[in-house]
């Protein structure tokens, strides 16, 4: 079942340990700061995110209680841009700056070029209590299942820079296929 934790609460976790990666099989920050920052401007423009995948893993606490801590399985490098914007360590960039299409580029955008804590405290709160989407691993049959679920999650393929072209509103793509001799 998906379940609902805020920006915040997965900032919280990730800054606090409790969110954790997985070494065996998760890699450090990979992102570029292009997509670190379209990111945030999706958060800020509500555009959905694909969900979170956790393990819950609960272990006895040196004074006999429990330890429960998430592994990351998949969302790594979204959560490291959330915990990196919130920690003030780049501006946002303005998206006339970005590739982004014309009639997006133009819209009113109130965050650009700011950091976290520049921002007016209702945008910081409305970042904050984003709600993501997270799918929580209570019981897996063996490791093997974790690592067999994050394989097929990174599975997907990338789109082609003709793909990425063809989505883009306009005739760009069409005519670009036409000279090509691709459309009859």
């Amino acid at each position: 079942d998906t379940e609902w934790l805020t920006v915040e609460q997965v900032t919280d976790g990730w800054r606090s340990r409790s969110i954790l990666a997985n070494n065996e099989y998760q890699r450090g920050s990979k992102w570029r700061a292009e997509q670190q920052k379209l990111l945030m401007d999706s958060l800020f423009r509500g555009y959905p995110l694909p969900r979170f995948y956790f393990q819950v893993k609960e272990e006895k606490g040196v004074l006999g209680g429990t330890n429960t801590t998430l592994d990351v399985i998949d969302g790594q490098q979204r959560i490291i841009a959330m915990a990196s914007f919130r920690d003030d360590h780049w501006p946002l960039a303005d998206p006339k700056d970005l590739r982004l299409p014309r009639s997006v580029r133009l819209r009113p955008c109130p965050w650009a070029g700011r950091t976290f804590s520049q921002l007016d405290q209702s945008l910081r709160q409305e970042f904050l209590q984003t709600k993501l989407p997270v799918v929580m691993i209570e019981e897996a049959g063996s490791p093997d299942d974790i690592r067999d679920l994050f394989i097929r999650l990174q599975a997907g393929t990338a789109l082609t820079r003709q793909e990425v072209r063809d989505a883009w509103p306009g005739g760009l793509g069409p005519y670009v296929e036409r000279l090509a001799g691709k459309l009859e």
